[in-house]
């Protein structure tokens, strides 16, 4: 694959299912070598479906699957290619390993390319996933995690042209899935593999995606940068998707005494450090428009670490409480009662301080 081309993965399929259920999928997405799509959304969007039309394991009632100039399936024209032929690799959120084979025999099982360099493919990947000394242990004496990351190496030495995720570190504890997340993110960028991850999570999608799609009812409702979309959804039934919130990109500039600084813009946010990190990292610092307080007045003595000068560039009521956004460098929103607001004397225009706790700021790293 030409790592300086992307490779556009084309979707445009129909499939009915009895219930009423239709998936009717739209989907051109350019992938760089390394690159991750995220298909994202709540359960039962069709982001499983999508990914089975894409390796193969379900065939659409109409439509075409293409990657790159490679047509997988178009209807039309009564063209199929089997999953053994499209060189797509399927990694599903249990693992599948051969129960009678070592684990170094599930990972060198169907490995295509016989040339001399072969074995030290599948041993580099080995190293990178930590695999290479339980080579000799049973599937049965695997932890999850460690299954996991077998399933994963045996996927990635069939050298695939695409690496197709279906939610594999959701049955995996905290820290074992923060780890996976990262070895394998790292591993895809080292042998040039694009890849689609379905997921629900959205910090998983933070954290691993370059490009997300977002599925609501079947259908792919937006498309684009993960930045982008979490912080400008499409509409209200993305936004809903999403969990509303802001989602800054910014560089972690100073860390000590539980607080991490992030550099955003001209302005610096303090976040608590939950978890380690170093400076000069990428992140995106995650903000809850419920964490938000509005403050007319000097800060004091209020406990919030951030305060945020800047100008209410809009007030929208949802329900009980009003959704107040201010501009103060990057956009900010804030849920307040709306007795709050008259109280406050809220309106655009108003000069306002948008206060944030640095146990309210979620960071998640930009890998």
């Amino acid at each position: 694959m030409d790592q300086a081309a992307p490779v556009t993965l084309h979707v445009q399929a129909a499939q009915r299912f009895s219930g009423g259920f239709t998936l009717a999928a739209s989907l051109d997405a350019a992938l760089h070598a390394g690159a991750m799509l995220v298909l994202f959304g709540p359960s039962g969007a069709g982001k499983t479906t999508m990914l089975r039309q894409i390796a193969g394991l379900d065939r659409p009632d109409e439509g075409v699957v293409r990657f790159g100039p490679d047509v997988w399936c178009d209807t039309a024209r009564s063209i199929w290619r089997p999953p053994q032929s499209r060189r797509a690799a399927v990694v599903f959120q249990e693992p599948s390993l051969f129960p009678h084979l070592t684990v170094r025999d599930n990972i060198r099982y169907g490995v295509r390319a016989q040339s001399e360099n072969a074995g030290d493919d599948v041993a580099a990947i080995e190293a990178m996933l930590g695999t290479a000394d339980l080579g000799n242990r049973h599937p049965r004496a695997l932890s999850g995690g460690e299954a996991q990351r077998v399933e994963l190496a045996r996927a990635l030495a069939t050298r695939p042209r695409l690496l197709l995720l279906d939610e594999p570190f959701a049955s995996l504890d905290a820290p074992t899935r923060l780890r996976l997340r990262r070895d394998v993110r790292a591993l895809l960028q080292a042998t040039a593999t694009p890849a689609v991850l379905v997921t629900h999570d959205r910090t998983e999608a933070l954290a691993m995606g370059d490009l997300i799609a977002v599925m609501i009812d079947g259908r792919v409702r937006q498309l684009g940068a993960v930045a982008d979309v979490f912080t400008r959804p499409a509409d209200a039934a993305v936004a809903a998707a999403l969990g509303v919130e802001a989602v800054l990109p910014g560089r972690v500039v100073g860390v000590g005494d539980g607080l991490v600084e992030v550099s955003i813009g001209d302005l610096v946010l303090h976040a608590a450090e939950r978890e380690p990190v170093v400076r000069g990292a990428d992140v995106y610092a995650c903000i809850r428009a419920e964490d938000v307080t509005i403050e007319t007045r000097s800060a004091g003595q209020a406990s919030a670490r951030n305060h945020l000068a800047g100008r209410i560039v809009g007030i929208a009521p949802e329900g009980p409480v009003d959704r107040v956004t201010v501009d103060c460098g990057f956009a900010i929103d804030a849920l307040i009662t709306r007795r709050s607001r008259e109280e406050l004397q809220l309106s655009p225009g108003a000069r306002v301080t948008a206060a944030v706790k640095a146990t309210a700021i979620h960071l998640v790293p930009r890998v």
